[in-house]
């Protein structure tokens, strides 16, 4: 049972809307704080923050930029290849970014989610873990489709 649950507005691109989020439940059993698409947000941190559990989508900036300059080699994105690409990084919270909220809100437990580039290429979890690892020293762990916690 949900006893007190709670969200937030956040900084990502969305059409014209400029709306992501974040949502923070709460129960007998512990506090866990999830959030898709946005940058770096100190609303995320409060709202996280004591969470047992915090889910919190990544992407890793380098691999990401290798894969989208391939793309735009093929021909993708020929209209506005820059702009795109200024949307991608700065809408996402790269994984030094997401090591640093986890640290900031003091949560026990970062389960990383919706990772980019992982689902256009094969990424080693290691690609993701380092960047958070030089902020966040508790539990990480790389969610998959269907993953039980």
């Amino acid at each position: 049972m949900i006893s007190s649950p709670a969200s937030l507005r956040s900084d990502h691109w969305m059409l014209s809307t400029g709306i992501g989020g974040g949502f923070r439940l709460e129960s007998l059993v512990g506090f866990a704080g999830i959030r898709s698409d946005t940058a770096f947000s100190q609303n995320l941190v409060r709202l996280a923050r004591g969470s047992d559990v915090f889910v919190c989508e990544t992407i890793q900036l380098q691999l990401t930029r290798e894969n989208f300059e391939k793309r735009v080699a093929a021909g993708a994105y020929a209209d506005n290849p820059e702009g795109i690409w200024a949307h991608i990084a700065g809408t996402h919270s790269n994984t030094e970014e997401v090591g640093r909220m986890a640290a900031e809100a003091g949560v026990r437990t970062l389960v990383l989610t919706h990772l980019v580039p992982g689902s256009l290429v094969d990424v080693k979890d290691d690609a993701y873990l380092d960047g958070v690892r030089k902020h966040f020293k508790g539990e990480v762990l790389v969610g998959r489709d269907l993953m039980a916690i």
